[in-house]
């Protein structure tokens, strides 16, 4: 879009829709064209849109002789600028402009429109007034740019993005819109966080097996910075709506000149996608468009021999048409209509598509676990996911960001008790600043793999290894000058072999592995394509390393699409394509997943009905293909496999639900048809989530869920797989012996004798856990096999349906490897916000420190001391309290004392807390509540004074029940502890009649304390946390004033001062460990100078009866405000 600089916001929405599979998005017709969809200027009468064509993405037509088909006579502004087409997955098509009259000011756009046609001709037009429909939000707006659709496939719904121009710098938003595609349905959220303060605007995401490019132009910098601006940047991201990275510092275009408007499309023959954009300062008076192609979205090439400037094109979009759609266009250009959708539609739908039902019910409480493990940052907001456990779960890896590093996503592990401990793992720069995720570890947890950002500011492929992981590798490219990105995405369990991608010196991207001693040698694993050419990645490792699981581009007589593939046999030398689940076994397929031994891959297949669907291989050289279907009982929408169990018997993953949000989930049982969905950390049950890691046993699924907040969080799933009595003792046999096999066969990698000895010791204990269950658990799973060497395999392939029947499952099993746990029909599941259970432990240790104290301040009372003559006996009785406005605690006391001699007197306390206020709902129970305190006063009187020296001891002890507070997506665990406390301390001091009966006085001393929360583990939780002992001690030496004034007989005024200051730091230390989650140790910021101000009232009632009652004020250890009180009764026997 041509403009002054300014400064602006980018912004993206979604939209529902409803499948017509007739062509739509995810089907693979025969492309035989491209309509291109453009503006030509800045007046008036271009600020329209036109229409062109192309039969080979490079040469383009005009239509309607060049005239504009849509003018703005239904915008707000009167014009149409940077137009985009696409087609929508429900195959209708879908355009977006921005609603804007240059010559109004390049300040005055305050909205864009949305169009929507089923055949091109016929338009129905809707305008969104971003100022009035956002009001507040975006502060200063003056301008609403370039708006753009994509498809997501989560929500079921179509996205717009586009950019907002406001007070700060420009910054990419999106949302979602209604099924109409006439409103937005939700409030903007920011699509991309630039680090470095630059704005950015025109942004295009296209996706590309599994990964999402976003380009975008540089529109404007900080005061003081050298970032290059008007250069079209990259980033990228496994996400659609977070989580996008910068790869290189480079740029994209080939020219020196200012250049915006980035567009890509994908060119109809497969070789790869062209991206446009326009030269906008070249000729202020006609568009000038430049064009380079890519296969990888790493190498961009010039394109020569385009023809399209001859349209004097600005800003547009591309999209591909097939004959009949092209024909259609080029018959009725001049008959284009547009009609305003409000006046043509009686009612607007926000929601979800209806008609279908939930294929399996939803999680409950009862049966999944949900854990949230938070963030990298202290009030573990924004965003993180898990990409990958260890074998027994104990450690996960992933990406979240922290508050060290502003909008950098960080590689992350979580370990320790419950994975409560929670490690920013850094990046390959000196200085640790950059971006780096984790998305693979072995099987013990020792090594990690991923992306991290170099010195260079590019992305490369890293391990992290070595104590607490703090030993960087960089494994550098495939390319002879170590030039490009490469990444991490599979360890074997051993972690010596690492499985990813790479740039290649060929100007594209291929699956690589990295082996031998420090990862030194590299494998370029090439693609399926007879002359190595095109694309490949990988995802997967068998445990041993020896099958390798991603896709690839295929010869284009095969397909135009690339597709899922596996290498194995001797230095993975054996290409197997696995095709995909429709019919002509065409379209797109991945594997994304493989079992320990690499007889089973899942990913994700292009199917028949339009859908991307959750795809599994297995059998004889993998040509048994399932179609796992979705959570819906038409089995529409979209599914994937990230994740499978060390035996293949579970598959995790995402698909689509009735509400049209993609949840968790998991399939398993007779030919993976039982689906599991794992829900959601929201607390309406709706949203996204993903499995992306399962445990080997399939208990533990990890990945990520949306909360109440909108944001991703780490999650955390514990699921129950209920197995019948006659099947659990041989299913355990057959999990022990197949752990033996399968280690002696990661001892020797490579070895196909190993590994076939592994299965045939797991077959043979397949059909003993078969007959004596008599039936089946688990679909069949192929003996472990050696392809030939050398050769490209295209297996011959049977597609099984979600649906199939469970009688050829049957038949196989007895060749199958058992699952781990044996399956039953339905699992149950509890999934855990990990975020907010971190949260809630977080709050129970400041609970447990505030407790703690008022304990240690109860103790005070315990250690009273009087004066009784020889040979008498005095006695007391008090009453008294202390609170810091949370926490409140009471003490009644019975003091003894025996005048040993005229000067030195011995005694004894006995007390009990009748009523106890601790930090509630925490600490709710007060049972045995009791202590006990003795003392030794020594006193010499002069002069109608005296000093003395006293010492004191005093214990307690009470039982509390700890219950953890419930956040949204924690489970509220409850345990018992018991709270005890000693205290002792020696006192001299001096008091100073100075007339009548006024005296002063003073006191020093040293007090010491030790009070301890014991350890105790929570119960009736599917997470639960283990807590360690709490020690509290404190040692004080004190210096205070007191003065007694007489007021009236018999009643006198006491009041006192006293400061008290630490000898030694005090100590206060919680720790709790929860698996999967991690290890939390937090300790207590103690004030070591506090201050105790105290007044009150003596009564003398008789010879032998004294009453007095005072309150005091103290500032804690934790620096909040107690206050206390007490009432006290003595005398003498």
């Amino acid at each position: 879009m041509s403009r002054p600089i300014k400064t602006v916001v980018a912004t993206a929405f979604v939209c529902q829709s409803t499948l017509n599979p007739a062509l739509a998005a995810g089907e693979y017709p025969p492309y035989d064209g491209y309509l291109l969809a453009y503006f030509t200027g800045n007046s008036a009468s271009q600020e329209r849109i036109s229409f062109a064509y192309s039969l080979d993405g490079r040469r383009f037509n005009k239509l309607n002789n060049g005239n504009p088909v849509i003018n703005g006579d239904l915008t707000q502004s009167g014009g149409l600028r940077d137009p985009y087409i696409t087609r929508g997955q429900d195959g209708n098509f879908y355009m977006t402009a921005t609603d804007m009259r240059s010559s109004n000011g390049w300040g005055s756009n305050r909205g864009i429109v949305l169009m929507q046609s089923p055949d091109l001709l016929h338009w129905k037009s809707s305008n969104i007034n971003f100022e009035t429909q956002f009001p507040g939000m975006f502060p200063g707006v003056h301008a609403v740019w370039a708006p753009q659709v994509a498809y997501n496939p989560l929500t079921s719904q179509n996205m717009v993005y586009l950019t907002v121009g406001t007070n700060e710098p420009y910054k990419p938003y999106y949302a979602h819109a209604n099924r109409d595609f006439t409103g937005l349905v939700e409030t903007p959220r920011q699509l991309f966080y630039a680090r470095d303060g630059v704005g950015y605007i025109d942004s295009d995401i296209t996706e590309q097996d599994g990964k999402y490019h976003l380009l975008m132009k540089a529109e404007t910098r900080p005061d003081g910075s050298t970032a290059p601006l008007r250069v079209i940047k990259h980033a990228v991201s496994d996400h659609l709506t977070w989580g996008y990275l910068i790869p290189s510092k480079g740029h994209l275009q080939k020219t020196t000149e200012a250049v915006e408007g980035p567009q890509t499309y994908r060119l109809n023959d497969g070789s790869g996608y062209m991206v446009m954009y326009d030269k906008y300062m070249h000729d202020w008076n006609r568009g000038t468009f430049e064009l380079v192609k890519t296969t990888d979205f790493k190498t961009f090439t010039l394109v020569q021999n385009a023809d399209i400037n001859s349209l004097s094109p600005r800003h547009g979009g591309v999209v591909s048409l097939t004959s009949d759609e092209l024909h259609r266009v080029l018959d009725n250009d001049t008959r284009i209509t547009v009609q305003d959708a409000a006046a043509s539609s009686p009612s607007t739908s926000t929601s979800a598509a209806s008609g279908t039902t939930v294929f399996a019910a939803p999680a409950s409480d009862s049966g999944v676990s949900r854990k949230d493990l938070g963030t990298l940052k202290a009030d573990n907001s924004w965003a993180s996911e898990i990409w990958a456990l260890s074998g027994d779960g104990s450690v996960a890896v992933g990406d979240a960001y922290t508050d060290a590093n502003g909008v950098n996503m960080r590689a992350a592990a979580w370990s320790g008790t419950d994975l409560s401990v929670k490690q920013d793992l850094g990046t390959l720069r000196t200085d640790n600043t950059g971006a780096a995720k984790a998305y693979a570890i072995s099987k013990d947890g020792s090594v990690i793999g991923g992306i991290a950002e170099n010195a260079d500011e590019t992305l490369h492929a890293v391990l992290w290894s070595g104590t607490s992981w703090g030993t960087k590798t960089d494994l550098g490219t495939l390319t002879s000058d170590q030039s490009g990105t490469s990444g991490i995405y599979a360890l074997s369990n051993d972690g010596v072999i690492a499985a990813g991608e790479s740039s290649v010196d060929s100007g594209t991207t291929h699956a690589a592995i990295w082996s031998g001693r420090n990862w030194t040698t590299k494998t370029d694993l090439g693609t399926l394509r007879s002359d190595n050419s095109g694309m490949s990645w990988a995802y997967a490792l068998a445990s041993d390393g020896s099958v390798v699981g991603g896709y690839s581009a295929t010869d284009r007589n095969v397909d135009v699409y690339s597709h899922a593939t596996l290498w194995s046999g001797a230095n993975w030398a054996t290409k197997t394509d696995l095709g995909t689940l429709r019919t002509d076994n065409r379209g797109t397929s991945v594997v994304r997943a493989l079992s320990a031994d690499g007889t089973v891959a899942a990913g994700s297949s292009s199917t028949d009905s339009g859908y991307t669907h959750a795809a599994l291989w297995s059998g004889s050289r993998w040509s048994d293909k399932r179609d796992l279907g979705t959570l819906r009982s038409d089995n529409s929408g979209t599914s994937w496999v990230r994740a499978l169990s060390a035996d293949g018997r579970i598959a995790g993953g995402t698909a689509s639900t009735v509400t049209g949000f993609a949840h968790g989930v998991v399939w398993h049982g007779d030919g993976w048809q039982t689906k599991t969905d794992l829900g959601t950390l929201r607390t309406d049950g709706r949203g996204v989530s993903e499995v992306q890691a399962l445990s080997a046993d399939g208990r533990i699924a990890a990945g990520y869920s949306e909360t109440d907040s909108g944001d991703p969080h780490a999650v955390l799933w514990k699921i129950t797989y209920p197995a019948s009595a006659s099947v659990s003792q041989s299913a355990a046999q057959t999990s022990a012996v197949q752990s033996q096999t399968l280690t002696a066969a990661a001892q020797n990698p490579g070895s196909s004798q190993a590994a076939q000895s592994a299965a045939a010791a797991t077959t043979n204990q397949a059909a003993t856990a078969t007959q004596t269950a008599q039936s089946p658990t688990a679909a069949a799973t192929p003996a472990a096999q050696d392809p030939a060497a050398a050769t490209t395999v295209t297996p011959t392939s049977t597609v099984q349906n979600a649906a199939s029947s469970t009688a050829q499952a049957a038949a196989q099993a007895t060749n199958a490897i058992p699952a781990t746990p044996a399956a039953a029909p339905e699992a149950q599941t509890q999934i855990v916000d990990v975020t907010n259970t971190r949260r809630t432990i977080g709050r129970l240790r400041y609970e447990t420190f505030s407790a703690l104290e008022i304990q240690r301040q109860s103790l005070t009372y315990l250690q009273q001391n009087f004066v009784v003559p020889k040979g008498q006996i005095g006695w007391g009785a008090s009453t008294g309290f202390v609170s810091d406005g949370r926490n409140a605690d009471t003490l009644s006391s019975l003091p003894l004392g025996y005048g040993l001699t005229d000067t030195l007197t011995v005694g004894g306390t006995l007390s009990y807390a009748p009523y106890r206020v601790l930090p509630s709902p925490a600490f709710n129970d007060n049972r045995n509540a009791f202590g006990a305190g003795v003392f030794l006063n020594w006193h010499q009187p002069y002069a109608g004074g005296e000093v003395f020296v006293r010492s004191t001891f005093a214990f307690s002890r009470y039982h509390a029940d700890v219950r953890r507070t419930q956040m949204s997506g924690t489970e509220a665990g409850v345990g018992g502890s018991q709270i005890t406390g000693l205290a002792g301390a020696i006192e001299v001091g001096q008091d100073l009649p100075l007339f009548s009966d006024l005296v002063v006085g003073w006191h020093g001393g040293v007090r010491t304390s030790r009070v301890t929360r014991q350890g105790y583990a929570e119960a009736n939780v599917s997470f639960p946390v283990q807590y360690g002992d709490v020690v509290y001690r404190s040692t004080l030496a004190y210096l205070g004033a007191d003065i007694t004034v007489p007021l009236i007989p018999n009643v006198q005024w006491i009041s006192g001062v006293e400061v008290e200051q630490a000898v030694r730091k005090p100590t206060m230390t919680f720790t709790a460990h929860a698996d999967y989650i991690g290890d939390f140790r937090y300790g207590a910021d103690l004030t070591r100078t506090r201050g105790e101000a105290k007044t009150g009232l003596r009564f003398r009632l008789g010879d032998n009866l004294t009453m007095s009652a005072t309150t005091s004020v103290r500032t804690t250890a934790l620096g909040t405000t107690a206050i206390g009180g007490m009432l006290a009764f003595g005398g003498q026997l």
